[in-house]
Order: structure tokens, then C-alpha cells, then sequence
């Protein structure tokens, strides 16, 4: 119907299904483990036009699976969400979404009514389906034990590249803030401080990235138009890298992440770092700066600091150590 037939006796597949995979981080680790060179075979309806909902395709793969997969063919299921039937082949999922797990901290009653909740039910109930668990931070592993899975399911790998450069380009804006306007990113607290800071008379300048979905009737686009921020809204279709080398500083004031990985890339692009205080933000680097997430008068304090104190806070990044396993593209297949 959608699938060739595969006569999976011939080789070791890996078979990388991308279903339900639409943006963030989970794009990016997907050109990760399209980059290696080994034997697999891809499922994307992007890819094959399919007209079809990314949900229903993942069931008919689900059962696709069962009935024609062996016991040498691995599976990923990139998009984190288990199979709802067990096949023979080895079952692996990623997972690196933080929100599909309630906690009262973050989440508001919307929750409930959210796609989230369908992903948390998925994991649930088809976690049993999962041979191993591919995470790729230590937080992302700690919301899994947390969540009952044994630790003898759980593979932390990193794909995190560490490695800083200097770049001469003229610095447009003195923020970035890549990340779609979902309410875990929290834009609406960036934006509350950007107006206390106009009261102040500080206007820095604030790229934010959006999805070119977005809707204009967002209420911090109401807010930028009335206090005249000097915000700019911009859709990168493909590498935003151009929009790193024109900014002087991340600022990421994100609820919850498992990676948080315009930290990382921030870094990489030499870029003083502003982060909320919370775990996930200092996992691989120390944010130069970090604020309480969920103040305004905060974030605007550290803002504030940043723009009179830029060249101290250059010579004071710390880049922490930790250990982690990196893909290699001769056995990958083994370290799954």
C-alpha cells in the first residue's frame, strides 16, 4: 500500500521511523542518524507524499512491523511514541520530550486537554513495548526512571558536539531566542520583561524565531506592537546559523527541556548564554547568567546586567565535564 516489501532475512536493518516527527530537536537528531553510514531503511510520509495523518501512519507501520519484521531488524521510533503492538524486531524508542509528563510547576489545566496528553497515555500504556530507551541527556533519563522505566532499559548516548568558534560577523541583535511559541517556551515572560526594561528606557534588540504557522493574533505580538519593543519576528526555513552569528547572546527562558539545545548551539557560536534556572540548563555548559523563569522582574535584572557588563561576562563561561558515549558510525548498530 504506502511500504515496499522488505525481505528483512538478506542484512541487520536499522529501520528509522520518523512518523509524527514534525520539529525541534527531534529534526535535528534525524539528520544525526541519517549521517551514519550503515544499512537502514527510512519511513517518513513527508518523504513519500503520502496524504495521509502522521497518527494513522504510525499505526499502520505499528502493524506493518508486526507482521513482516525479524528478531536481527532493529527499529527507532524517533518521534518517542511506542508501538501499540509488540513486532519481533527490537524495539527502540527516543525519547526526549519533557512535557508529556504533567508537573504542577509548569503545566496549567490545558494540559489535560493537550496533544501531550495523548503521547503520556501512548507511553503509559505501550511502554512494555519498548526493548530499550535511547535518551540523550541525563535529564531526559531521570524523567524515565521517574516514570517506571528500569534502568537496565535505558541507553544514554550523546550526539552533543562541544566545540567553540569565534566568528567576526556584525552583531545585529543583542538576543536570540530560537524556539517555537508553544507555552513551555515561555515567550510571554521574555516579553513582560522587555517592557519593564522599556520603562527603563533599555529597547535591546531580540530576534525571536517563529514557526511560519504561527498565529499574528498571538497576544505577544499585541504586546510588542503597543510598547514598541525592538523585537523582530523571523521564519528560518532550514539553518538559522546566520541568525547566531548576528546575535551577541542566547537568551533561553524555557519552562522544560530534556536537551535544551540552543544552549549548546549558542555556545558553539561563542554567544554569552542566559538561561532559567533550571536543571536542564547547565547539563553539558554553565550559562553565563541565569534567571527565575517565571519572573519577569528577573529576567529583566540579568537582561539589564548583560548590556552593562558584556565584556566581563565573556571571560567568565565555564564549560562544565561530563562523560558521555558518542556515536560511532563503524558500530553504531551494536551500541543500539
Amino acid at each position: 500500500m504506502f511500504l515496499e516489501f522488505i525481505n528483512m532475512d538478506k542484512k541487520k536493518l536499522l529501520i528509522l521511523n520518523a512518523t509524527s516527527l514534525h520539529q525541534g530537536g527531534g529534526l535535528t537528531f534525524l539528520k544525526k542518524f541519517l549521517e551514519y553510514n550503515f544499512y537502514k531503511i527510512y519511513y517518513d510520509p513527508r518523504l513519500k507524499n503520502i496524504k495521509i495523518k502522521p497518527f494513522l501512519y504510525k499505526l499502520y507501520l505499528d502493524f506493518y512491523f508486526f507482521f513482516n519484521a525479524e528478531k536481527k531488524t532493529k527499529i527507532i521510533y524517533l518521534s518517542g511514541t511506542p508501538p501499540i503492538i509488540k513486532s519481533k524486531a527490537f524495539i527502540i524508542c527516543c525519547f526526549q520530550n519533557a512535557n508529556i509528563f504533567y508537573d504542577k510547576k509548569i503545566n496549567s489545566f490545558a494540559w489535560f486537554f493537550s496533544r501531550d496528553v495523548i503521547r503520556y497515555f501512548f507511553f503509559y500504556f505501550f511502554k512494555k513495548n519498548v526493548n530499550k530507551w535511547l535518551v540523550f541527556s541525563p535529564i531526559a533519563k531521570f524523567l524515565l526512571l521517574k516514570n517506571g522505566v528500569p534502568q537496565s532499559k535505558i541507553k544514554l548516548l550523546s550526539i552533543i558536539n562541544l566545540k567553540k568558534k569565534s566568528y567576526k560577523n556584525k552583531k545585529t541583535y543583542n538576543f536570540i531566542y530560537p524556539a517555537s511559541l508553544l507555552k513551555h517556551k515561555n515567550h510571554i515572560n521574555l516579553i513582560l520583561a522587555l517592557i519593564l526594561l522599556s520603562k527603563k528606557n533599555f529597547y535591546p534588540k531580540v530576534l525571536l524565531t517563529i514557526n511560519q504557522k504561527t498565529e499574528t493574533d498571538n497576544i505577544i505580538f499585541k504586546l510588542i506592537f503597543d510598547f514598541k519593543l525592538k523585537v523582530t519576528l523571523k521564519y528560518y526555513k532550514n539553518s538559522i546559523d546566520k541568525a547566531y552569528k548576528m546575535s551577541e547572546a542566547l537568551i533561553f527562558p524555557s519552562l522544560n527541556e530534556t536537551i535544551g539545545l540552543p544552549i549548546i548551539e549558542a555556545y558553539n557560536y561563542n554567544l554569552i548564554i542566559l538561561a532559567s534556572n533550571r536543571n536542564y540548563a547547565k547539563q553539558f555548559i554553565e550559562p553565563n547568567l541565569v534567571f527565575d523563569p517565571l519572573s519577569p522582574e528577573d529576567i529583566a535584572r540579568k537582561i539589564e546586567l548583560f548590556l552593562t557588563k558584556k565584556k566581563f561576562l565573556k571571560k567568565i563561561a565555564l564549560k562544565k565535564k561530563h562523560k558521555f558515549l558518542f556515536f560511532k558510525k563503524k558500530d553504531i548498530y551494536s551500541q543500539l
